[in-house]
């Protein structure tokens, strides 16, 4: 019988005794005889739900080629709840990967947010190589909560591991930023890394989505802006662009005081509804005017998603907004909105996840 419990609650931590029972076809009540009467330690309860004691996750991410954000959320699903009262430690594990920039924004989140919470989490590039020594000399590692362990081991200078052939910018966005340069020097890395033709129109939604975490993360966690250029040719260049930060999130900051300022939204958008975070994020970002700033001049606000999406829309772009357990995709072609999809029920990272990528030629 233990060992079949084990093997349930492995996968379906948090399940009541005659859950357990249900599932193994035995009777409720030795099921939870066995439970409270065990003395080895094997099983912890709070609030009659059942867990494992001081178990570990192991999370493995194996792909030949890039990484993309799709894959990264895919294989997250897959593994244990890494949010588990009774997971204690989490291991990362990286295989034979290139890992895209919104990929490292997502696990860098989740990371130190798991971290930040007592978790001992191990990152294991030993099988990826390549990407590690990359990630390492564009300081990635340094960003990570103090408490988190990398694999292999790292030099102590990034200039170790030689080259520059750069293809990436990674900024941190450090908590209570009041002003900052850093629109300008991601603008300056685009122009290097992409040209500069159409670097004003970038700078317009680089500028406004940083400052948009700047005014609205409301965490101690620094934020991440970002980009990278890869797959260049003659014809063109792909560019991706990240903004990530671990607060509340769009969402998390609108609904408080959705039906106080918009009470047409809360009503169109009720919260228990099912999906309607999603289409509620999609009216904000197609239409804009809607705020959760805390300022008494919200109505003058909450244009900057909007004016951002419609630049963005220039290079032909499709930008995925990930909130808490949703994400968001909008795909635009000749400047005009062409698709819009969803993915729900997706593991919890907490804050605003918002990738571009588009095309230059």
């Amino acid at each position: 019988m233990k060992a079949k419990i084990v093997e349930l609650l492995t996968n379906n931590p948090g399940l009541k005794g005659k859950e357990i029972a249900r599932k193994l076809s035995l009777e409720k009540k030795s099921v939870n005889s066995f439970l409270y009467h065990d003395k080895s330690g094997t099983f912890i309860e709070r609030q009659n739900e059942w867990f494992l004691a001081n178990i570990g996750a192991v999370l493995r991410f194996e792909k030949s080629g890039w990484l993309t954000t799709c894959d990264f959320e895919a294989l997250l699903k897959e593994g244990s709840d890494v949010w588990c009262d009774s997971i204690e430690t989490v291991r990362f594990e990286f295989y034979n990967c290139s890992i895209l920039l919104g990929a490292i924004s997502r696990l860098l989140s989740l990371v130190n947010q798991l971290a930040s919470i007592g978790k001992h989490v191990t990152l294991d590039f030993t099988g990826c190589p390549k990407s590690f020594s990359y990630l390492c000399r564009i300081g990635l590692f340094e960003t990570f909560h103090e408490s988190v362990t990398v694999l292999p081991q790292r030099k102590d200078s990034s200039s170790y591991y030689g080259g520059n052939n750069k293809i990436m910018e990674f900024v941190l966005i450090p908590a209570e930023t009041q002003q900052t340069n850093l629109p300008v020097k991601l603008k300056n890395s685009f122009i290097e890394l992409a040209g500069e033709q159409h670097s004003n129109a970038a700078f317009g939604f680089i500028a406004e989505f940083i400052n948009n975490i700047i005014e609205h993360s409301q965490t101690p966690t620094p934020g991440v802006a970002a980009l990278q250029v890869y797959n260049k040719s003659k014809n063109r260049t792909k560019v991706q662009t990240v903004f990530s930060d671990s607060g509340k999130g769009i969402i998390g900051t609108l609904r408080p005081v959705l039906a106080e300022r918009y009470p047409q939204l809360h009503n169109k958008y009720p919260p228990n509804n099912e999906n309607s975070d999603i289409h509620l994020l999609y009216e904000v970002l197609q239409s804009g005017g809607v705020s959760g700033a805390n300022d008494v001049n919200y109505l003058g606000r909450g244009l900057g998603l909007k004016v951002s999406a419609r630049q963005a829309a220039r290079f032909d772009a499709t930008i995925c907004v990930r909130q808490e357990g949703f994400e968001l995709t909008l795909n635009y072609v000749d400047g005009k909105l062409n698709e819009s999809s969803y993915s729900a029920d997706l593991i919890k990272i907490f804050g605003t996840h918002i990738c571009f990528d588009f095309y230059l030629r």
